[in-house]
C-alpha cells in the first residue's frame, strides 16, 4: 500500500505544479457531434442546437417517405424554427406602392434518423463524428469489478453530458467514440465513478451541500473526483501529458471558486485516495 500511495502523491504533486505553472481553460474532452438535416447536409444552427436532444442527422415526415423510408410508429417529433422572408406592397405617404420585406418566424417538425426505418445511413450520419476505440483491458477491468461488485449502474449513451445521479445511483458518461483521444474516455469515467464512491452506499462522503452547484462543499468533491479519476489512470497506465493538463485545467476552474487552499486540495487527495482504494476493491469506510 505504501507503494501505491506513493504514486497517487505523484499524482497530486505532478497536477499541483501544473496548476501553480497556469494551465490552459479546460474544455469537454468528448465531442457531443452535430445536428443536421441529412437531406441539405447542412448543420442547425441558433437555438435549434438546443432544441434537438442529439447529434446526427434528421428529416421531416416528407423527406423521409422521398427518401423511401418512413417514420418509425409511435416516435414523437422534435420543432425546429426558421425564419421566413415575406415580401409586402404597401403605399406610402405619397400613395407610391413601396416593397418592404419582414421576418417571419415559423417552425416544422424533424425526426432523428434513428426515428426512422427504410432510409440508408451511416453509424456516423446517426450519431454525428465518430473517433476510433481503442480499450484498455486493465481500466477495463478495474470499472467491470467495480460495478460487479456493488456499484452504480452504468450507462453509455450518445449526449454531451456526463454525470453521477445519486438518487437512481447511475453514472452516465457519453459514448467512448465521442473522444478523439481515448485517455479523456477513461478519466471522464473515472472522474463520475469516483463521484459515485461518496454515496451513503458506499464512503458516505456527501452532504446536501455538495449537490448544490457552485458552493464550497461542491467544488470541494469535484476536486476529489478529478484528483481521483487522475490516479485510477495512473494506475491503469492510460496517463499522459495531455489528461494530466486537461485534469489540472480542470481542477483550476474550481479552484477559483474555494480560492486556491492548499490545505483542501491535500485533503481532497486524501479522499481521493480512499475513493480508489474502494473502487479498486478494498472495502474501506469513511473514516478509514
Amino acid at each position: 500500500m505504501a507503494k501505491e500511495n506513493k504514486v497517487y502523491d505523484y499524482v497530486t504533486e505532478r497536477i499541483l505544479d501544473r496548476l501553480e505553472k497556469g494551465v490552459v481553460p479546460w474544455k469537454k474532452p468528448w465531442d457531443g457531434g452535430v445536428s443536421y438535416n441529412f437531406e441539405s447536409r447542412r448543420p442547425y444552427n441558433g437555438m435549434n442546437t438546443f432544441l434537438l436532444p442529439q447529434a446526427g442527422g434528421y428529416v421531416t415526415f416528407k423527406q423521409a417517405q422521398k427518401m423511401g423510408g418512413k417514420i418509425k410508429k409511435g416516435e414523437k417529433g422534435h420543432m425546429i424554427t426558421f425564419w421566413r422572408m415575406l415580401k409586402r406592397t404597401e403605399k406610402d405617404e405619397n400613395g407610391d406602392r413601396k416593397e418592404s420585406v419582414f421576418p417571419l418566424l415559423r417552425y416544422y417538425t424533424v425526426f432523428h434518423l434513428s426515428q426512422t426505418e427504410g432510409i440508408e445511413y451511416s453509424a456516423e450520419d446517426m450519431n454525428g463524428t465518430a473517433h476510433d476505440v481503442v480499450t484498455c483491458s486493465d481500466a477495463e477491468d478495474v470499472v467491470a469489478a467495480y460495478i460487479a461488485n456493488g456499484g452504480p449502474a452504468l450507462e453509455k449513451v450518445k449526449g454531451n453530458d456526463a454525470y453521477y445521479a445519486p438518487r437512481q445511483d447511475k453514472v452516465v458518461v457519453p459514448l467512448q467514440s465521442q473522444f478523439a483521444e481515448q485517455e479523456k474516455y477513461y478519466s471522464t469515467l473515472f472522474h463520475e465513478l469516483t463521484h459515485s464512491t461518496g454515496s451513503g452506499l458506499r464512503l458516505a462522503r456527501f452532504n446536501s451541500a455538495a449537490m448544490n452547484f457552485g458552493n464550497y462543499d461542491y467544488g470541494k468533491e469535484e476536486l476529489v473526483a478529478e484528483l481521483g479519476a487522475a490516479m485510477l489512470c495512473q494506475f491503469c497506465g492510460i496517463a499522459s501529458d495531455n489528461s494530466e493538463e486537461n485534469s489540472a485545467a480542470y481542477i483550476a476552474s474550481w479552484m477559483k471558486t474555494i480560492k486556491a487552499d492548499k490545505k483542501l486540495f491535500v485533503q481532497a487527495a486524501g479522499l481521493a485516495n480512499k475513493a480508489v482504494r474502494y473502487i479498486k476493491g478494498e472495502k474501506i469506510s469513511f473514516e478509514q
